[in-house]
Order: structure tokens, then sequence, then C-alpha cells
């Protein structure tokens, strides 16, 4: 017998065992729909602050909606396994794809562009990853990068029972203000994407050590070798850019992921990265001429603010009283939180003296600005050909049935409503959608609605499970089953088999079912 979580998620196979939970392939039996069940690990569950972090974080996690970030869809806790419950992924990590070597530069700035789209959303709303590494970025068939497991390393910062190895890895990815005991803010994710896109231009961590405390030493002191020392085909304008990311003060970093946004995409844009390729250990090619307004860098200055930058930030801080230029007003995140957001948008990285020494940038700025303002009139117009091939799901929850069905068919998709009872819900307004809102999609897809019937006639309620629905709000579907055989199933397989940081599993497996009433664990409660 196939066990059953929340009388709602049946673990179908384990799919891999991280440093926090383990992670199981699950049918959603209201839902009928494949999803990816994190349950957190045993000895962690043990741990009161820890579960009330994961909780929190899930919590969080739930109300993010963006293409770039993997969906979380419920959590619960059911007779003491606390569970989180996303959308089902099965594209390979960064981490995986960089066992095979380096992506090519421009392929890493697609990376990049993508997961700071995914940071500036999230920031916009007040969370923070805290600890991006290539585990936590996946790459789909399409080439783009989605964050996964949003804001749980926070989670792990606060466990005590953490084995050597996860502790390695957390300190491989950690921002030198938090090895200091610094709160995070913005910057500290921006330092994180900084180590991820290093990684994928050179296939080696930017911090190498067998202990934690060496990585963080490393962290706080030793600067990697420059990109392009690894990797010859990493170009000088892109090692520019990370390099304003890995600053280990993090006034002198760029100020939010909207700055690393913007530069990526120049940068994509100019075609500087169209002939890169990957040639690690081939001779260096010739030095690619910058553009006029990027910053120099010198070979023993690398990862090292310009004067200039450094010092313009401190005047700006002491004309507006100690907010640095580009920061602003801080913002709290939650009422007992540390973490701090800079609210204000980036500022301009302009040198006026170039400027004035070349007025003709001035011009082509002119000139690319009415470019796009023609590409968005076409667009608009339906001109420059037959439009994009996909679609971004609208948002339809909370909608009746037909506004529903109506603004999906404006967006070139299908509906397929299904009417399930809910007791939460007003009849025939949409509670859920499959695939969640901001998925891109091919035009003409059906987008699955499950809607409201009405409050169900007779309401089971379960007195030994209380999941709580994030992302939905459903009835759940009651399974037979026993909780306490539940249980001591999840944590058989939790505790007997070994966790290293990502392993994947090959066959599916089968959760087997106790012949005793008793068990040698204790679930908490």
């Amino acid at each position: 017998m196939q066990q059953v979580l929340g009388d709602r998620y049946r673990v179908e196979r384990l799919v891999e065992r991280g440093v926090l939970t383990d992670d199981y392939e699950a049918t959603d039996l209201t839902l009928e729909r494949r999803v990816l069940l994190k349950v957190l690990k045993e000895e962690l569950d043990e741990e009161p602050a820890v579960r009330q972090l994961f909780e929190e974080a899930a919590h969080g996690a739930a109300v993010l909606n963006h293409p770039n970030i993997v969906s979380t869809l419920d959590s619960g806790d059911d007779d003491g396994i606390s569970y989180v419950v996303t959308e089902y992924v099965d594209d390979p990590t960064l981490n995986e794809v960089l066992a095979n070597g380096p992506l090519p530069p421009r392929r890493v700035a697609e990376v990049g562009v993508d997961v700071a789209s995914a940071l500036a959303y999230a920031h916009d709303q007040g969370a923070l990853f805290r600890g991006l590494s290539p585990r936590s970025v996946v790459l789909d068939p399409d080439g783009e990068a989605r964050l996964r497991d949003f804001g749980f390393t926070r989670v792990a910062e606060r466990a005590r029972s953490l084995d050597r190895d996860a502790r390695i890895a957390e300190a491989a990815y950690v921002a030198p203000e938090r090895v200091r005991g610094e709160p995070a803010d913005v910057r500290t994710d921006l330092y994180g994407l900084g180590l991820v896109l290093y990684e994928a231009a050179t296939g080696r961590p930017a911090a190498m050590g067998d202990s934690p405390g060496e990585l963080a030493r490393q962290q706080l002191e030793v600067h990697p070798p420059r990109p392009s020392e690894v990797n010859p085909a990493v170009p000088r304008e892109l090692e520019s850019i990370m390099a304003r990311m890995l600053a280990k003060n993090r006034d002198a970093r760029l100020p939010n992921a909207n700055a690393v946004l913007q530069e990526l995409t120049a940068l994509l844009d100019s075609g500087a990265l169209d002939d890169a390729g990957v040639a690690v250990g081939a001779a260096p090619p010739p030095p690619p001429i910058p553009p006029p307004m990027a910053p120099q860098y010198e070979d023993d200055d690398f990862y090292e603010p310009e004067e200039p930058i450094a010092a313009a930030a401190a005047a700006a801080a002491a004309a507006t009283g100690g907010a640095a230029a580009g920061q602003g007003h801080i913002v709290r995140i939650g009422a007992n939180d540390s973490t701090t957001v800079l609210s204000t948008p980036p500022p301009d990285y302009r040198y006026d003296d170039q400027e004035r020494r070349q007025p003709w940038i001035l011009w082509a700025a002119l000139a690319g600005v009415v470019l796009i303002v023609i590409l968005i009139i076409l667009a608009l117009s339906g001109g420059g050909g037959g439009g994009s091939s996909t679609v971004a799901v609208p948002n339809v929850v909370n909608q009746t049935q037909d506004d529903a069905i109506a603004t999906l068919t404006r967006a070139g998709l299908k509906a397929n409503p299904v009417s399930i009872p809910n007791d939460t819900v007003a009849q025939g307004v949409v509670y859920a959608e499959d695939p969640a809102s901001g998925k891109k999609v091919k035009k003409g897809s059906t987008v699955n609605l499950s809607v409201s019937s009405g409050p169900s006639e007779t309401t089971t309620t379960s007195s030994s499970s209380s999941s709580t629905t994030l992302a939905t709000a459903t009835t759940v579907k009651h399974t037979t089953t026993t909780i306490k055989r539940t249980t001591t199933t999840i944590r058989r397989v939790t505790t007997t088999a070994p966790h290293p940081p990502t392993t994947h599993a090959t066959t599916p497996t089968t959760l087997p079912t106790p012949t005793t009433a008793t068990t040698s664990v204790t679930p908490v409660t």
C-alpha cells in the first residue's frame, strides 16, 4: 500500500536526497497531477526552531509567482512529518550540467538574466534567497533557468544537526557579510549570483576547501582567479560584471538585481558574446575591446572596487545623512528578521569625463530608443512576423469561470474547467489552475481550471493531519490510510539510506508498509 500524506499526496518514488529534505515524486489525488513532495529530514524535524523556520519559508515561497521561480503549492504537517509541495520539475540542475564542463559565455549571461529577473521580483516582494548555488538553479528544455527552494537556506543556517558535508556545501556559497554575522540584504543574493556565474563560466567554484572554516576564510579574504585565467573564452565585459557582484565589501557591489539584469541584457544585446565559446585550457584569445563606458580592472585588483565608485558612494552617503547613493530607504522584512532590502532603483554607472569626450554615445543612445519604440509599435500592431509562439499563463485564480475562460482566450489559450466541491470557495469561482500562472506554454495550449461547485454534502475532517493549502484553497480528497503507518514508512526510508547533498534515484522506490505496530523511531508531535 502506497503512502498518502495529508490525505492528499500519494508518494510514488524517491527522487533526491538533499541537505534539508528528502524529495519524492507524488500524485496530488485532488487535482490528479504530479507534484514534488519535500519531506523535512527527521533529525531536523526534531529541532523546533528549524521546523518553524521551514514552515515560514514555505509560506514565504508560496506567494512568489514568477516564471523563473519553481512554484510552491502547499505545505503541512502530517503527524510530525513536515513537508512542502512544489510543482514537479524533472529538469537537471546547473550543478549537474556543469559536470560536463563550463557553459559558453553567452549561455552564462542568459542564465544570469533569468536568475536576476527572479531575484528582482522576489526582492520587490520582500523575499531573499540567502544562499544561491548551482544546485538552486534548474535548466528546462527550452534553456530557461529557474530557481528552486527559494528561502530555505535560512533553515539550513539555523539547523544544528547538519553533517559535515552539508556544512561544507553551505560554506562554499556564503557571502562575506554572513560569515561576519551581519544581516543579509539584496546584495547578499547578488554575491551568490556572482558565485553561480563564476562557476558556470569556469567550471570550478570560486572558493575551494576541505572544511567549512577554510571556505569561510576564503569568502572573507581570498579573491578567486580571474575567470579568463581559468577559461580564456570568458570576455572581459562579462568578467567585469561578475567582479562587481563578487566584491568582498557589499557597498562596492552592484546595488540590486535590476542593475545586474540591465548590465547582462545590454551585454547580450551588444553581440560581444556571440562568438565566445568554451576554451578551457586553450591559448588566450586577443583581449576584446571594452565598450567606451565599461569600468577598467587591472589584474591585481580583480574583484576590488574602483576608487572613484567607492568615493562617490561615500560622498553620497555624507550628503544624504548616511544613505549611500542608490541605496535609499531601508525596508525591514518581517517583525523578527534582521534582513534589509534596498528599495530604490539602481544608480547610473556613468563617467562624465568619457561622455564629454565622446558625445556620439548620446546619439547612439537616442537611435536605440527610437528603434525600441518602433519595435514596440510593430509588436502592438501585429507586425514583424507571426508573434511569439509561447505565452505566459495569466493568473485567473479567484475569477468566475466565465471570466477565466475569457481571460485565457484573449491570451491565446484554451480552458478546461473541472467542477470540484469546495467548502471555502464560492460556487463558480476558479481556485486553482494548471499549468500555474506565469508558466510559459505554447499558444493554443489547454489550461486546466479547478472550479468550485460549492460545499460538499458531507465534509470529512482529518484529526491527525494539519495540511494547510498555500497556493490553492481546495477540499482534501481523503484516502483511507493509517497516519501512524505513514509516519513510520517515511521515517524508515529517511533513516536507512545515505544522504549526499544531491544524489538522484535511478529507479522507482516503493515505500514499504511496516508489519508491526511498533517502531524504533518516535515522530515529533
